[in-house]
């Protein structure tokens, strides 16, 4: 009696650890096993009554034996969603399985006739053999193994039936269930480890302790064992098994440590480590390796149009494309964003590089479908070959990256691989980053003002534009750095810095006694887009005590139609307290007239690239004559910007342009020179003399 209660606190034990983990992750194993230790349960509490009814008896008997067997075919199920197609293969299990609760039930039942024990042993063999001649994907030796000893365990039932010893027949049976499921986790759990060796051992172990029951009761020794030796298989079987769950959640930890959550690919962790591993190790002059950056076009747009949801599919179906089409010993992981990295091992060089890169730009320009919309999407790869675009991981991973926005730069849907004028390109952007970074710090940055006048030659209004004053190279213009600013995060601060001076400037004059006037700025799209914006806006007025009439703003039509609701809102907000807006380089890019009718703007600006050829037979004097009737019917100014010429101001001031900027009238010049023009104007000499 206590020798059960002593099994029955253990095994309840387990079944409370195994639910508890089936709580936690509720997966078919641990499903199984929850309930197989629980029929383990059954077993030993059938075992603690003693009733002295005899159907009552035999009733527990059944039951008891029937816990077992049934434990037997729950651990099989086990195994059997680990592999998806042996769920079809459950049945035959179970059918054999009833077969012997059938054998069992005739026995206590004192049924003497020996037809239904043969027809019973007949249905348990013929299942047992189809299962284990359906099993798939375990090793011939195994398939052999079960097919041997399920022909073994019938002819002990043979036997018993034959020499009327019926009373060891259910050994028999339990020897058969047990011997295969052991066999089945020897070839399911292929992994050597700790827990597999300890569960496949206490299984056959488990088995063993039927037949030498068996003997030990024809020998007369049952007597002389503790009833506890016959238990210790089980607990093996336990003991391994919960070493399989610990060893599984540290490989769980492991994987989700080296590999992205949305997608299923490795990250950047393991792919650096990884490029590690290829390049130390020794290589064959002939081969080479490549490392490719691959960065999805215009990501964000498909985020903010379409939703996160739709983006994470478009996301999920790129690695699946680089998945089915990178194979060992090559590796692909995604690395961040809308961001992939590709490691190309033993390739013949460059060519092979270029060429799987572009089947991958191939594979990736197939529709996307998802949510109902058709998404095409394209991507800018970089390509970096070891050793000749790098001895190192570090220095592959910087020329890979370079190259890859180098593609992007140009226009995306590309690739291109790392070459000497990238390289020379990346590391002139570093250093102006430094530089920029530095001259943040320590106010190298200058303003200069360029006047802006209208068509009869008053001053209208100034452009401030930055410089940066280089020790060696001398005044940077915009041109050379405003790229790398916005690239590498810098243009947010250095527009706070411009939008602060120009309020300053501005106030200074007017402590002068100069006469006001409103200077523009420039805005990059990555100002206007930020919630933040319109407060930095306010905030700097305040702070010099300026009036919002004396400042405006100039922004590109691109930058407009990039975000347009956030352009809205903030435009709308700042031009009802007074700020000019401006649409800058009109005609470069794609704004839609409907769109900019609805917008607080008051003039449009003229790109430089159609005033230069205005003149010029063949040039650009109809898409400007439309630019100027476009301006007007939506009762804009018109501004010229780049007038350099008087023959292009005699041409604007005859397709009735309102307002012209240009070296013709001034150079954009520093604030300490701008009082004579605020005095007076300063008309320019050029355009007076032909005037007159």
């Amino acid at each position: 009696m206590q020798n059960e209660l002593l099994d029955i606190t253990i095994i309840g034990c387990l079944v409370l650890l195994f639910a508890s983990t089936y709580r936690k992750r509720a997966t078919p194993m641990v499903r199984s096993w929850t309930l197989g230790w629980l029929l383990i349960l059954v077993h030993f509490t059938a075992l603690l009554f003693h009733p002295l009814n005899t159907l009552a008896q035999n009733t527990l008997s059944v039951l008891s034996l029937a816990a077992l067997i049934a434990c037997g075919i729950v651990f099989l199920l086990a195994t059997a969603y680990r592999e998806a197609d042996r769920k079809d293969n459950l049945a035959l299990p179970i059918i054999a399985a009833i077969g012997g609760i059938v054998f069992i039930s005739l026995l206590i039942s004192n049924i003497s006739k020996p037809l239904p024990y043969y027809l019973c042993t007949l249905g348990i063999t013929l299942c047992w053999l189809g299962y284990c001649l359906r099993l798939p994907r375990i090793p011939n030796s195994i398939r052999s193994a079960l097919i041997l000893s399920t022909i073994a365990t019938t002819y002990w039932l043979l036997w018993c039936i034959d020499h009327s010893r019926l009373d060891i027949a259910p050994l028999a049976i339990l020897t058969q269930i047990y011997l295969v499921v052991a066999l089945v986790y020897a070839g399911t759990f292929r992994r050597l480890s700790g827990g597999t060796l300890t569960v496949v051992f206490g299984l056959f172990a488990w088995m063993a302790v039927f037949p030498a029951a068996a003997f030990c009761a024809h020998l007369g020794l049952i007597s002389r064992i503790s009833p506890e030796f016959w238990n210790v298989p089980k607990y093996f079987v336990a003991f391994g098994m919960i070493l399989i769950l610990l060893e599984e959640e540290i490989l769980t930890a492991s994987h989700q440590a080296n590999h992205d959550k949305l997608t299923g690919l490795p990250n950047r962790a393991w792919l650096e480590a990884t490029l590690r591993k290829v390049l130390n190790q020794p290589t064959n002059s002939t081969r080479q390796h490549a490392l490719l950056c691959l960065d999805i076009d215009r990501f964000k747009h498909i985020n903010d149009t379409y939703g996160h949801n739709v983006g994470d599919i478009c996301l999920q179906e790129v690695a699946r494309r680089l998945a089915s089409l990178i194979s060992t010993p090559h590796a692909a992981a995604r690395v961040g964003g809308e961001e992939f990295g590709l490691i190309l091992c033993g390739i013949t060089g460059t060519e092979q590089a270029e060429q799987i890169a572009s089947d991958i730009l191939v594979a990736l320009s197939k529709p996307v479908l998802a949510h109902g919309y058709s998404l095409e999407l394209t991507a800018s790869v970089g390509i970096a070959v070891f050793p000749d675009h790098g001895s190192d991981d570090a220095t592959l991973w910087r020329n890979a990256d370079s190259a890859m926005y180098r593609a992007k730069r140009a226009g995306g849907n590309q690739y291109l691989c790392m070459s000497p004028e990238i390289s020379q390109s990346t590391s002139e952007a570093n250093e102006m980053e430094l530089f920029i970074r530095q001259s943040l710090r320590d106010g190298s940055f200058e303003l200069h003002y360029q006047p802006l006048y209208t068509i009869g030659g008053d001053l209208h209004a100034l452009e401030a534009l930055v410089r940066l004053r280089h020790p060696e190279r001398g005044l940077i213009p915009p041109t050379s750095f405003i790229t790398v600013a916005e690239e590498r995060g810098l243009i947010v601060p250095l527009g706070h810095w411009v939008l602060n001076e120009v309020c300053a400037q501005s106030a200074r004059w007017l402590q002068q006694g100069l006469p006001p006037v409103r200077i523009d700025i420039n805005i990059s799209p990555l100002q206007i887009t930020r919630p933040d914006f319109s407060t930095h806006i306010l905030e700097a007025l305040a702070a010099h005590n300026i009036n919002p009439h004396l400042l405006g703003m100039e922004i590109t039509e691109t930058a407009m139609m990039r975000n347009l609701a956030e352009a809205s809102r903030q435009i709308d907000l700042l031009a009802k307290i007074g700020i000019a807006f401006s649409i800058d380089d009109f005609g470069t890019g794609y704004s839609s007239l409907g769109q900019l009718d609805k917008l607080p703007v008051q003039s449009l600006k003229i790109d430089r690239t159609f005033v230069d050829r205005v003149c010029n037979s063949g040039g650009t004097y109809s898409i400007v004559n439309a630019i100027v009737s476009i301006g007007h019917s939506l009762g804009l100014t018109v501004v010229a910007e780049g007038v350099e010429s008087y023959e292009q101001w005699a041409c604007l001031r005859h397709l009735g342009c309102d307002i012209v900027q240009g070296f013709l009238f001034s150079k954009p010049i520093p604030a300490s020179e701008m009082a004579p023009i605020l005095l007076n104007g300063l008309q320019p000499q050029a355009v007076e003399a032909h005037s007159n």
